[in-house]
């Protein structure tokens, strides 16, 4: 029997898509990333599978219906650029 993955909201699951509170949420945390489950920005999600000592197995997921909404808020644009800015951001501290 396979285990259900656990789950990590890296967003604010009250807030609408469209109103403009979620900018910057498509993409989760990467420098909260926790092993073993599915961390879940908005519309993109990675599952982190560690098993010891090697590396772990990271896989991206796209939710496609959240995308669509996505593209048909007002503020799409600013969200977009909000998310990139924040996760080039972590990245760049990851290498720090």
């Amino acid at each position: 029997m396979k285990e259900t993955q656990k789950e990590v909201l890296h967003f604010e699951p009250k807030t609408q898509f469209g109103a403009g509170d979620c900018l910057g949420d498509i993409f989760p945390n990467i420098q909260k990333l926790f092993p073993n489950a599915i961390n879940r920005g908005r519309v993109f999600s990675v599952l982190v599978e560690s098993h010891g000592m090697g590396f772990p197995k990271k896989v991206i997921h796209q939710d496609k219906t959240a995308w669509k909404k996505c593209l048909e808020c007002s503020v799409f644009d600013r969200c977009l650029q909000i998310g990139m800015a924040n996760l080039l951001f972590q990245h760049a501290l990851d290498r720090y």
